[in-house]
């Protein structure tokens, strides 16, 4: 119910500029990525929504920080809630998105450390 009442307030597209890498510090992204996580979690409607408003994406640039850190094992609890439950699910989802130069590889490289780590 909780979930349901976030997503019609609108809440979900709130969250993506809290999870943009270059304008917010980890600790907000932290949280925002276990916000994203509860928001979804189990909730076919909220899942596709967070979907469409590009969260799955936009999650992406914590990968950034590396695959030893904290946000990036929290993108991948992110990104299995919203249906990319497998690494090569992951990954295509990092081949598929607009990075700037260097950003795939550095990513993939990640999400493959942080897979490690769980």
């Amino acid at each position: 119910e909780a979930q349901d009442s976030a997503r019609e307030h609108g809440v979900l597209p709130l969250l993506s500029p809290l999870l943009d890498r270059d304008a917010t510090p980890a600790d907000i992204r932290d949280n925002s990525l276990l916000a994203l996580r509860a928001l979804v979690d189990g909730n076919d409607q909220s899942v596709a929504a967070a979907r469409e408003a590009g969260l799955a994406e936009g999650a992406l640039s914590s990968l950034d920080d590396g695959g030893d850190s904290e946000c990036a094992l929290l993108v991948i609890h992110a990104l299995t809630s919203l249906g990319f439950r497998e690494l090569h699910t992951q990954i295509a989802l990092v081949s598929g998105a607009n990075h700037r130069a260097g950003d795939r590889g550095t990513r993939t490289g990640a999400l493959k450390t942080a897979w490690a780590r769980l």
